[in-house]
């Protein structure tokens, strides 16, 4: 619990810091923001005048284009006129009809071009009466053709041109003249003062662009700047972060280091005393006593390191072929035994066929046992906690369900139940204890297995289920099933113990001398590589923390640098046993690596797999 409240106090500590940079990069955001839009409405105003200019260019040129097409219009209607007269004066010299057809033609010529003319200044009062004038001369002007060219068609063109000569047609074509010229004359003038406007309109348009071109760029300067000066903050968060994370990594290491040397003294010195024989009544409670809270403590450390391990990916799984069952089984007889007193039953309800999975046999225990503790824990005086096995073969799957009688979950519980650090609800007079991380580790275990894992409870009072799924495989016999080969236990072994702490070399020595194995110990790793030397030996244990400047690693390159030691089976005793940690060593030349404290169980393990006394002295000789 104090290891949480730690971390908690840290996280706190944390995010008080968080919230005072982000109070200063709010601060900074706010200030950002109103710059930037300061300078958006000074782009948006500079923008609008832009605009209205580039409309009143189009209006102006628009203008040109009309006051051209006037100028246009009035000199082909002066053009038809002139026409008309022609082809009129041609029928009255000649009385020939393609004359006629001339006249014709610049009949409808005339009007086409007074339309033009209408519809291109009639937005122009100016022009208006002249307008009214032209069309009444040219009415005159025709009336006056057409009566010539009739006349002619029927008297003959002496008549017709007698007539012509008493008309007013010359003044009636100086009117239309005259008009024509007022009309082009003030649209010649408005097209150039609209050229003039457009030429000012345009410049200022340009310069208009120009200024919101730049608080464009302004903006986009600003906005860059912010985003830069953005990512910089939160890099510079994400390294601290980093860094932070770090140093938990390392605080964790240095934790489980320094907690795991006692402890493996002390679980050390239970197997001696177990080896030694039965001490009397007390003692043997006491000895209890001191065995089960070791185990306790062990299983702390390992769930306290294991869980940032996983956050981290860092765990590497040993995967091979387990039946589930029997994993199950000895998970169930080593909680018994860790749990004893407690006058709480664990049952198993299992299917009779094997199950097979494919895992970590150490992984999946250790999931499987902390469901089982957690029951254990939350279990009331002389309760019950059932454990079922269930095959789901239509999902490829296998269940494994672990029922407590215990306090049960309401909802908010089971939202939080696998989450770091979480506790239960714990009943008045009885403190549960344990830092929370048991049913998190669970879960992370369970998953890099590709499994899932799930909290169900009716209610607080009314017990909690626990179910873990995995994948079924098929049974694949192990290849040494197939070849059916064995390996002899050596009855006596050499070896080399170097460790700079007694309570750690000690009662391992004491293990290994009563197993009737011939033992020696060096404290540093100077004295180590010299006994190495100058005895024959089978394996050597050796520490990674050592002092005199000589580590573990060095010891084990120093070895297999030397051709009398380079065969020797190295084994790694060292608390560090993170991954890293064992990946080192085993680059470093060691055979294995045993985390502390390791079990009499796992030490006899490797000296049972190794061909000791003549066996290895044979073994040399090959080598050399």
């Amino acid at each position: 619990m104090l290891v949480g409240q730690l971390f908690a106090a840290e996280g706190e500590g944390r995010a008080s810091m968080n919230r005072s940079r982000i109070a200063v990069q709010r601060q900074f955001a706010h200030v950002a923001i109103a710059t930037a839009a300061l300078l958006s409405m000074v782009l948006a105003t500079y923008t609008t005048v832009a605009y209205w200019h580039l409309r009143k260019i189009a209006a102006h040129q628009a203008g040109v284009r009309q006051s051209t097409a006037a100028v246009l219009a009035g000199g082909r209607l002066l053009s038809a006129m002139h026409a008309a007269e022609a082809g009129a004066r041609g029928y009255l010299l000649t009385t020939r009809h393609e004359h006629l057809d001339s006249y014709q033609t610049a009949l409808g010529d005339i009007a086409r071009a007074q339309r033009a003319l209408r519809e291109t200044v009639a937005d122009v009062p100016d022009h208006g009466r002249r307008l009214q004038a032209i069309d009444e001369h040219i009415r005159r002007r025709l009336s006056d053709l057409a009566a010539e060219v009739e006349l002619a068609s029927r008297e003959g063109g002496d008549r017709a041109r007698v007539r012509e000569a008493e008309s007013h047609g010359p003044q009636e074509m100086h009117e239309i003249r005259q008009n024509l010229r007022s009309i082009e004359q003030a649209e010649l003038t408005r097209r150039d003062a609209l050229r003039d406007a457009a030429e000012v309109s345009i410049h200022d348009a340009v310069v208009s662009l120009i200024i919101s071109t730049i608080f464009s760029f302004a903006i986009m300067a600003v906005g860059f700047y912010v985003i830069q000066r953005e990512m910089a903050a939160r890099r510079k968060l994400a390294e601290s972060l980093q860094a932070a994370d770090r140093k938990k990594d390392d605080f964790l290491a240095l934790l489980g280091h320094e907690l795991r040397n006692p402890l493996a003294a002390i679980r050390n010195a239970i197997d001696v005393l177990d080896l030694l024989g039965s001490p009397s009544q007390p003692l043997e409670e006491m000895h209890g006593i001191i065995n089960r809270q070791t185990a306790v403590m062990g299983r702390l450390v390992d769930d306290l390191l294991d869980v940032s391990r996983i956050a981290h990916g860092k765990i590497e799984l040993r995967n091979s072929q387990l039946d589930l069952i029997e994993l199950v089984e000895r998970t169930i007889a080593d909680t018994s035994s860790a749990v004893h007193g407690t006058d709480v039953t664990i049952t198993l309800d299992a299917p009779h066929e094997r199950v097979w999975v494919r895992g970590d046999a150490t992984r999946l225990g250790q999931a499987i046992g902390n469901l089982l503790h957690n029951a254990v824990k939350f279990s009331p005086p002389a309760g019950l906690v059932s454990v079922r096995i269930e095959p789901v073969h239509a999902k490829h799957q296998v269940r494994v369900a672990v029922s407590d009688q215990g306090i049960g979950m309401n909802q908010r519980t089971r939202e939080r139940v696998f989450h770091p650090f979480a506790q239960g609800a714990a009943n008045g007079d009885r403190s549960q204890g344990g830092l929370g991380l048991g049913l998190a580790l669970a879960k992370g275990l369970v998953e890099l297995h590709g499994g899932e894992i799930e909290a169900s409870s009716v209610g607080l009072g009314r017990g909690s289920t626990f179910t873990i799924a995995l994948p079924l495989v098929p049974y694949v016999a192990p290849e040494e099933d197939r070849c059916g080969c064995t390996v002899d236990p050596p009855e006596s072994c050499r070896v080399l113990i170097i460790d700079d702490r007694r309570d750690s070399s000690f009662p391992v020595q004491r293990m290994l001398e009563h197993g009737g194995h011939e033992v020696h110990v060096a404290t540093n790793g100077a004295a180590g590589i010299a006994l190495a030397q100058e005895l024959e030996l089978d394996v050597v244990f050796c520490d990674i923390g050592l002092p005199g400047g000589i580590s573990g690693y060095d010891v084990a390159r120093a070895l297999r640098d030397s051709p009398k030691t380079a065969t020797l089976f190295l084994v790694a005793l060292t608390a560090y046993g993170d991954e890293e940690a064992r990946r080192q060593a085993l680059a470093a030349g060691f055979d294995r690596h045993l985390t502390k404290p390791a079990s009499l169980h796992d030490i006899r393990s490797i000296l049972s797999s190794l061909p000791c006394g003549a066996a290895a002295d044979q073994r040399a000789g090959i080598v050399s």
